[in-house]
């Protein structure tokens, strides 16, 4: 489903990252009201809320980007860095969450576009054989005929 092509990965992939905003922006509302009582219930409740987006997140993505175990290290680490970034107190307030979905939504359209170069190259070098092979073919058969 990586194909940078099908308009359902590219529907998908803003759905995402609009809700990664929507979880940024209520982290963000909840860290500015956090210096009161109902303030820490709000950092409380919208962290279990990042949380859960960021986790649901995560795993679709790494599930839409296919079974390659490089690619899912790669995905996964960018997420754990940005986990633990969320949990440094100056920087939390920060969308962390939105960019690196968006890094990994990125990496899997360069990955679907590097997996078609490579397609379109075989196809290209099997031409290439196939019109060698047949000049070869056409090389014996006229010098059978002299």
């Amino acid at each position: 489903m990586t194909n940078g092509n099908n308009p359902l990965f590219w529907i998908l992939a803003v759905v995402l990252i609009l809700i990664n905003i929507f979880a940024d922006i209520v982290e963000l509302v909840a860290n500015l009201i956090s210096l009161t009582v109902v303030g820490s219930f709000v950092l409380f409740i919208s962290s279990i809320i990042g949380g859960s987006i960021s986790f649901m997140t995560s795993l679709l993505l790494i599930v839409m980007g296919g079974i390659d175990y490089t690619s899912i290290a790669k995905k996964i680490a960018i997420y754990l860095v940005s986990f633990l970034a969320e949990l440094i107190p100056g920087i939390s307030f920060l969308p962390l969450r939105t960019i690196s979905v968006f890094i990994v939504i990125m990496m899997m359209v360069a990955e679907a576009r590097a997996q078609r170069f490579v397609q379109e190259q075989g196809e290209k070098s099997e031409e290439g054989n196939e019109q060698t092979e047949s000049s070869q073919d056409t090389n014996l058969v006229e010098n059978q005929n002299q």
